[in-house]
């Protein structure tokens, strides 16, 4: 229930600090937004879901190229058998293909992330508790839908691959919904 208040009021403040913003995917254009996933999957027999909030902001270098930094938080549950918690900032950027509609833009993301999971696995007898801390390479791509000049709802798909040393974690699809704010441009002289 927290969660979901605190993804309401980051919609609220993207929406309502978009009433004084200027461009879209311009350069010189700064963006403040955040992410909401959910993913699930299966290791072996089981399966699991996955939640996830992820505030984020930008700028874009160049027309329709932002390079910006984001955090994490997520949990993932497994039928009652574990739990996992992730903690995580990073740098992403994205390009945005123009297709020469202002109200909709697909982009390509590349996310480079440093995440820390804590995992607890509930066994007969034992909780047994893990820590790690590794770096991710997460390619994705997204469709940006703009309400309007400065607020665009995002749907996007990642790839997450999980560890090479077979600790536990998971290769995940998942499906994040975000919304994005382009607060304000820099003005051209």
């Amino acid at each position: 229930m927290y969660l979901i208040k605190v993804f309401t009021l980051t919609l609220l403040c993207c929406i309502l600090l978009s009433l004084n913003s200027f461009a879209q995917t311009d350069k010189g254009t700064w963006t403040v937004g955040s992410g909401l996933n959910f993913s699930g999957g299966k290791s072996g027999a089981r399966s699991y879901i996955s939640f996830g909030l992820s505030p984020r902001a930008g700028y874009f270098l160049k027309d329709n190229w932002m390079l910006g930094a984001s955090t994490l938080y997520s949990m993932r549950r497994g039928r009652g058998s574990y739990e996992i918690q992730e903690f995580g900032g990073g740098l992403f950027s994205r390009y945005y293909f123009d297709l020469k509609r202002p109200k909709i833009k697909p982009y390509f993301s590349l996310d480079i992330f440093y995440n820390r999971t804590e995992r607890t696995a509930y066994t007969v007898p034992d909780i047994r508790r893990d820590v790690l801390e590794q770096y991710t390479f997460t390619p994705g791509g997204g469709l940006a839908m703009f309400l309007s000049p400065h607020v665009a709802l995002e749907l996007q798909a990642d790839y997450k691959p999980g560890s090479p040393a077979n600790t536990g974690l998971y290769n995940d699809l998942q499906f994040s919904l975000g919304v994005q704010a382009y607060l304000f441009k820099k003005k051209k002289d």
